[in-house]
């Protein structure tokens, strides 16, 4: 079923949230770090149905950048915006800063996917954004910034029940639906692959427990010890392009939850942040920009009560890779 849908308006595609395994327990109606957006009003089903569509979607876009690997810092809205890692730190692994045109050179009347810049009425190609369960996905005009209109795809399995005893879904990279099902005996006809651990079907979705932006599908031939290069295996991408561009060009920062690859939210500047100054080991002289606040690498911000979410959880924000603070939710 396809759906038209305005990018700002409360869909099932709405937010990007964490961009992990489609098959997930996470389905909160809201959300409440202060500084962004306001809760949506989905229901608990459209908000699960939308985390499943959302989480999926960092699995099956291919990408790789080898400068960033070993780097402890989260660069996924780096890469999704297609920037350019200049330099490297040798005691971090981690690029000196990134240069990202979208941001510095935004054009307020273009719209902007993956590093490529798209005038009002072009279309992303429809390869490029069927892992976020969308389609026909065009440049229009809005204020105050151009912004993608796409159709969501509502696959069968986001609202039929399913035998987890029993049966599994087969996946292919870079689409948004399960490719089918195997049930029963035919499961031991189908060969398996094992990865830290644990065992799984051809066509099942692993995840590797130290690199949450890679993944891989169990595939014949399948080499669990060379990842890094396994055809089966894959980069992430995030979304947040097509769905926030409020935030992300309204002088949002990327909000991450440990474990997880995409940014979990944004959050917007409130005139109640503070900086506090932090060491910088490395030397760096680059900066970070945050509203009206200039960050060195090795600054954090003082978030004051906006730090606590009302779960209890803390959110901590520092400049470690500039143009951008990035936060994360602990």
């Amino acid at each position: 079923m396809w759906n038209p849908i305005e990018t700002d308006s409360v869909s099932p595609l709405r937010k990007p949230r964490v961009f992990q395994c489609g098959d997930h327990p996470h389905a909160e109606v809201s959300r409440n770090v202060t500084g962004k957006y306001p809760a949506t009003s989905a229901t608990p089903h459209q908000q699960a149905v939308r985390d499943f569509k959302m989480d999926y979607a960092a699995m099956a876009n291919p990408g790789t950048s080898a400068l960033a690997q070993h780097c402890d810092v989260p660069v996924a809205h780096y890469k999704t915006m297609g920037c350019t890692a200049v330099g490297i730190t040798a005691t971090t692994g981690c690029p000196e800063r990134y240069e990202c045109p979208s941001l510095t050179a935004h054009d307020n009347e273009k719209c902007y996917f993956n590093g490529k810049a798209y005038a009002i009425t072009e279309t992303i190609p429809n390869e490029l954004v069927a892992p976020f369960c969308s389609v026909l996905c065009y440049c229009r005009a809005a204020n105050p910034y151009a912004k993608f209109r796409c159709a969501h795809i509502d696959c069968p399995e986001f609202f039929q029940r399913f035998d987890h005893d029993n049966c599994y879904r087969k996946y292919e990279k870079g689409s948004c639906c399960a490719a089918g099902k195997v049930c029963g005996e035919e499961r031991a006809k189908l060969a398996t692959c094992e990865l830290e651990h644990e065992i799984y079907h051809e066509g099942q979705r692993m995840h590797l427990k130290d690199q949450p932006c890679r993944s891989c599908i169990c595939r014949p031939g399948f080499n669990a010890s060379a990842t890094a290069t396994d055809p089966n295996c894959y980069e992430s991408a995030c979304g947040f392009e097509l769905f926030e561009e409020k935030q992300l060009y309204g002088g949002g920062i990327p909000v991450y939850k440990k474990d997880r690859c995409c940014p979990w939210e944004w959050r917007l500047p409130l005139e109640t942040d503070k900086v506090v100054k932090g060491s910088n080991p490395t030397g760096s002289k680059q900066q970070c920009k945050y509203g009206k606040l200039t960050l060195n690498v090795g600054d954090s911000l003082d978030l004051g009560k906006s730090a606590t979410n009302s779960d209890g959880s803390k959110l901590s924000c520092t400049c470690a890779i500039p143009p951008l603070v990035h936060c994360v939710l602990n």
